[in-house]
């Protein structure tokens, strides 16, 4: 389903190196056109030390072709307002898996096993979720985290109990997206690792999120080294999708 939503995020958990924080995300994906699907996501944090400030950004653009099972993507990030890490290509379906091309850092052609895009995750928790499964694993191809391969993802899907709260059940937060009410939701709790991770096998991203039945996440948390950031939902838009007949997943999440 297509949606445009905005976070507020806080550091809830500092570290005695870590005194505060806080931030803005946004996720908004969008179908522009029947077998199309266009996503756009940012992060902006302000990380407050005891002796300075840290600024921090990530932004990734992707479009993706159900019928080719190809996307596009570009990644970048900003630390202090300097450019960090860029990398932009495409991937595309092949007998073997995944066929992806680097146009930056440098050029360069990869091959990855089956794996899924970032939407295909989210779709794929979702269906999983509403078939009653509660843990998940499969692999993802996020660029976001690692441009050159794959990544392991494993997720632990929990009935909603009412021990987190969001926006909905919040009487102090205004209630401008009556497109949840009364939508199913879970508690996930995921986890990515480096597809070849050896050592103590620590993950590089963890996250946990309340998820409801149409891809839309809530209440969101996020481990960094430093503490443990939250986001909450502040705004939510959910525009009329093209009439295509019977929703399909994106191209990324069945590969």
């Amino acid at each position: 389903m297509p949606a445009r939503a905005a976070y507020s995020m806080i550091v809830s958990s500092p570290t005695a190196g870590l005194v505060g924080g806080e931030g803005t995300s946004t996720w908004n994906l969008s179908p522009p056109e029947c077998g199309r699907y266009d996503l756009e996501t940012r992060t902006t944090l302000r990380l407050d030390y005891q002796l300075q400030v840290e600024f921090r950004s990530e932004r990734l653009v992707s479009s993706e072709q159900e019928a080719s099972g190809t996307w596009s993507f570009r990644t970048s990030s900003q630390d202090f307002g300097q450019e960090g890490d860029v990398a932009e290509g495409s991937a595309s379906r092949s007998p073997d898996g995944i066929r992806v091309r680097l146009d930056a850092p440098e050029t360069e052609e990869i091959e990855l096993a089956s794996t899924i895009s970032p939407v295909g995750l989210r779709s794929l928790l979702v269906d999983r979720a509403i078939a009653g499964e509660r843990f998940v694993e499969t692999e993802v191809y996020d660029a976001r985290i690692q441009a050159e391969e794959r990544l392991a993802a494993a997720a632990l899907i929990l009935p909603w109990d009412g021990s987190r709260r969001h926006a909905e059940d919040d009487p102090a937060v205004p209630m401008p997206r009556p497109g949840l009410k009364g939508l199913r939701r879970w508690v996930v709790y995921q986890d990515l690792f480096e597809e070849h991770a050896d050592g103590d096998g620590r993950p590089i991203s963890t996250s946990s999120f309340v998820l409801y039945e149409n891809g839309v996440a809530d209440d969101i948390s996020i481990v960094l080294p430093e503490g443990i950031v939250h986001g909450r939902l502040t705004r939510l838009d959910l525009p009329e999708a093209p009439r295509c007949g019977r929703d399909r997943p994106p191209a990324g999440s069945r590969n």
